[in-house]
């Protein structure tokens, strides 16, 4: 109960921290917060975020939202995939601080993935097919360990893998389809990420001591219940392009397809 308390301060402070940090604006004209909390409740379900990268900012933005809308009462818990390569401090310094950040502000468990981008890469040596494979069993089996003990999971994921170059949606890996799926009953909501004036810088943090005015875009959820149907990739791409500006568009879209 200590444990379980100190915790709890430690996510409050970091709310309020966060709140200070960034003058943050959250657009859901389809009330669709509304709508994921009642199936979270009903069905006792697991949440995966998921959004575009454009910043350093994005995990600590739809973290707040997460606090907000999902874990007031700090009972869940919150997996955040972060790069197997980039988390090592001699490779990107930044990074593994933002990393360490979002663990203590959320009390979240990052896990070191190896994207998909990196294998047989000669500029991420060490990481061969094999190897991959392997992180990747591991991550999947804390997902389901944790969905035997029956603790609530959620995950914060972005699915392109890296920060887009110039803030327009890149193609997206699959793997966030296999978690929703390990954690079924599950519910795939879009956050979109754009800022005011697109004033975003992409290696920095954006707070509003440098004016920035980030937004987030709450796009359509998609349902993943019991049965062994799993939404396509297409869908959840165009579910996340349809609520960001047309400029961070780009040739992502799709063609509307109906969720499960």
């Amino acid at each position: 109960m200590a444990q379980e308390r100190k915790s709890s301060l430690r996510s409050e402070g970091g709310r309020k921290l966060l709140d200070f940090a960034y003058n943050l604006n959250i657009e859901d004209p389809g009330n669709h917060l509304a709508e994921t909390q009642s199936f979270l409740k009903k069905n006792n379900g697991s949440l995966i975020m998921y959004g575009n990268h454009i910043a350093y900012d994005d995990p600590l933005l739809a973290g707040m939202l997460y606090l907000r809308y999902f874990n007031q009462t700090y009972d869940r818990h919150l997996v955040v995939p972060a790069s197997h390569w980039h988390m090592n401090p001699k490779n990107n310094m930044l990074f593994y601080q933002g990393g360490k950040l979002v663990e203590k502000l959320f009390n979240a468990e990052l896990f070191k993935l190896i994207q998909n981008y990196m294998v047989n890469n000669e500029k991420f040596p060490g990481y061969t097919t094999e190897i991959a494979e392997a992180n990747h069993r591991v991550f999947f089996r804390r997902l389901r360990e944790l969905k035997s003990f029956n603790i609530p999971t959620d995950i914060l994921i972005y699915p392109e893998g890296h920060r887009s170059e110039d803030g327009v949606i890149q193609k997206v890996e699959k793997g966030m389809i296999l978690a929703g799926s390990t954690l079924k009953p599950s519910v795939f909501l879009p956050i979109g990420i754009s800022y005011k004036n697109d004033n975003y810088v992409r290696n920095i943090l954006n707070t509003r001591l440098l004016f920035k005015k980030p937004i987030l875009h709450i796009g359509i959820p998609t349902f993943m219940r019991e049965s062994k149907e799993r939404p396509e990739i297409e869908l959840l791409v165009h579910n996340l392009v349809e609520c960001l500006p047309s400029w961070m568009r780009g040739t992502m879209n799709q063609p509307r397809q109906a969720t499960l």
